[in-house]
């Protein structure tokens, strides 16, 4: 459109420029004299006036035809042809009105550069075979509107359209290399740009993906930053969870410490009472050689035996504290297995920093859960105990009943005094059944402490590994804050290209 406008000036121009020489020459007679000096005469007869009026006049009428044609389609495919026959006709017409003056001649060679700006082969050929036409038939039927004069030589015309073909074929070659140079600038043009589109649609997708990401990130932070938050209060509160555990726990080992202690004495009454029964049973054996000294025996006897009765009572007053604490022993391990089920939670919940800690809290829940069986052990050992402890406690009242009878009658019934003697030692085999029972439970007893003092000190690791955990949720609650703040930056900058982007676009899409 822009081209087709200026060389509608142009050619509009030369037009105003072949009026300008007629009206200098045919009304003004400029140049009269050198025209009669070079051709010998000046034609003024009326068919030559009119051939040149007719001549000027085609011009004329062909750039009114593309004015407005022009104003009507300023993009119309035929405009660059009416363009080229107006140029053409206007330096024929520049020509005939000079009185066919050499130097008019050369108006030739400025309308082909005005068509070689076209950039079209075709144009510049018809130009320059109309200008052929012009010449050869001008030459042979109007000689004096192409030279000036009926004697012009051939020759000399045939030098003007040699150089005419000449500077026909070398703006052609130009247009041809031009054309070729700007297809290969066009190719090059429209790969740069189809690759610059693509980079912008990359661009644009980019800006796009990061607004999108940032977008989710900083959604994915602002749940970080409230789960950091949680967890950080959820471990601080099974931190003070733990620290009271671990009070518990201690004051149980400190009852079971006490619990070791009394069975180190149950267990020293259980000896004290076989050495008696022993001491019972030789005192039983020299009672035979003297009924007085069997009565007094006897009495002895019946002192250590209620001694062993309230032993034996003692003994059964400690079982059920053993199993008192047992009880609370199983109601720690309970919740200590509730501790580590919720702190493997928690740990899971915090990721990768939690693995330590669920290592530790899966640590907990076996110990725990030993601590279960060994309760379990020694409450089936206790309940033997138990059984033993009621076996013994029946057998001493009935050896009591039957001291009794035998201290009443032993004088008169001797026979009866084997039967003592064979109970005694039933209270002997009974007692040592004592002893080994409470051996057994101290032992359990020692285990179950020695597990306390395990859970204890992996409690005091936990503690420990909850305090780290806690640091850590806490440091990365502010990393949390800080990777916000990035999101936040990164999300206005995938803004500010979005908005680049679009920018660029509008502009292309004005360009085109």
């Amino acid at each position: 459109m822009e081209r087709n406008r200026l060389i509608l000036k142009i050619t509009t121009a030369v037009v105003v420029l072949a009026i300008i020489v007629y009206t200098l020459h045919q009304r003004y007679n400029f140049l009269e004299l050198h025209t009669i000096s070079i051709n010998g005469y000046v034609n003024t007869s009326t068919s030559y006036i009119v051939s040149i009026l007719v001549l000027l006049l085609i011009p004329i009428f062909l750039c009114l035809v593309s004015w407005i044609l022009f104003l009507k389609n300023n993009r119309s495919v035929h405009l660059p042809f009416l363009l080229m026959l107006t140029l053409t006709f206007g330096s024929i017409a520049i020509i005939a009105s000079g009185n066919g003056l050499v130097e008019y001649h050369f108006s030739i060679f400025m309308v082909l550069a005005f068509i070689g700006t076209f950039q079209n082969v075709r144009l510049v050929l018809v130009s320059t075979i109309l200008f052929a036409i012009q010449h050869l038939a001008g030459y042979f039927l109007f000689p004096e509107l192409i030279c000036g004069t009926n004697s012009y030589l051939f020759s000399l015309l045939m030098i003007h359209a040699v150089f005419l073909i000449l500077t026909s074929a070398a703006t052609i070659i130009i247009i041809q290399k031009t054309q070729k140079n700007e297809h290969y600038l066009r190719m090059q043009q429209e790969a740069s740009a189809a690759e610059l589109q693509n980079l912008f649609k990359e661009l644009q997708h980019v800006g796009f993906v990061v607004n999108e990401h940032s977008n989710a990130l900083a959604k994915d932070s602002k749940l970080m930053t409230t789960a950091s938050q949680d967890i950080t209060a959820a471990i601080r509160g099974n931190e003070d969870d733990l620290k009271l555990k671990a009070s518990e726990l201690q004051e149980g080992v400190i009852k079971n410490e006490e619990l070791l202690a009394k069975f180190g004495h149950i267990q020293e009454s259980a000896n004290q009472v076989a050495t008696r029964a022993k001491h019972s049973l030789q005192q039983a054996s020299a009672g035979e050689k003297s009924v007085y000294e069997v009565s007094t025996q006897m009495k002895v006897i019946t002192e250590s035996i209620e001694s062993i009765n309230d032993l034996v009572v003692q003994l059964a007053n400690q079982s059920n504290l053993i199993n008192q604490s047992l009880h609370e022993i199983e109601v720690i391990s309970e919740q200590t297995q509730l501790l580590a089920l919720n702190a493997s939670i928690e740990a899971a919940r915090a990721g990768e920093h939690g693995k330590g800690f669920a290592v530790v809290a899966g640590e907990i829940r076996k110990l725990a859960t030993h601590s279960q069986t060994s309760t379990t052990e020694i409450q089936s050992v206790l309940q033997n105990i138990d059984s033993q402890v009621q076996q013994i406690a029946e057998n001493m009242a009935s050896g009591l009943d039957e001291i009794h009878k035998g201290n009443a009658t032993i004088i008169s019934n001797a026979d009866l005094f084997h039967v003592i003697l064979s109970s005694m030692q039933e209270v002997e085999d009974e007692i040592e059944l004592i002893s080994d029972a409470t051996h057994l439970v101290a032992s359990h007893a020692s285990d179950t402490n020695s597990i306390f003092k395990s859970v204890l000190k992996s409690n005091r690791a936990s503690l420990e590994g909850v305090s780290v955990i806690a640091n850590a949720a806490q440091d990365q609650h502010l990393s949390t804050q800080s990777l916000n703040q990035v999101m936040n930056e990164l999300q206005l900058m995938a803004d500010e290209l979005n908005l680049l982007m679009r920018k660029i676009n509008g502009q292309q899409k004005n360009e085109m």
